[in-house]
């Protein structure tokens, strides 16, 4: 499990060493979408860590959620048929921290 977790990493350590300097270090949400992958990996294993990842760059476009989502803990989840259901893919999960509904991510 851990090699097959270094593989899907590698990637995204290769893209934060060659393209990310290119790119821009600006981003919209906090962790960024590498940090949130890389973690999301370590924390849940591979699996669940590919599908959080999809789900977050699903959202990281022009009209997509932005502001503080760090990678959740969804271990204890089992989706065997149905794997797409371990992503975030709207941002619904952190509207109260963003709108200023009460969360504590509001902006100023």
């Amino acid at each position: 499990m851990n090699l097959l977790a270094e593989v899907l990493k590698l990637p995204i350590h290769i893209y934060r060493w060659t393209l990310k300097p290119y790119v821009g270090w600006q981003c919209r949400h906090l962790p960024t979408c590498s940090e949130y992958a890389l973690e999301s990996i370590d924390k849940n294993g591979p699996w669940r860590g590919f599908w959080l990842m999809i789900s977050r760059l699903a959202r990281c476009r022009p009209g997509g959620s932005a502001g503080y989502d760090p990678a959740p803990d969804i271990r204890e989840q089992h989706h065997t048929f149905a794997p797409w259901r371990y992503g975030r893919w709207t941002g619904a999960h952190m509207k109260s921290q963003w709108t200023g509904d009460g969360g504590e991510g509001k902006p100023d």
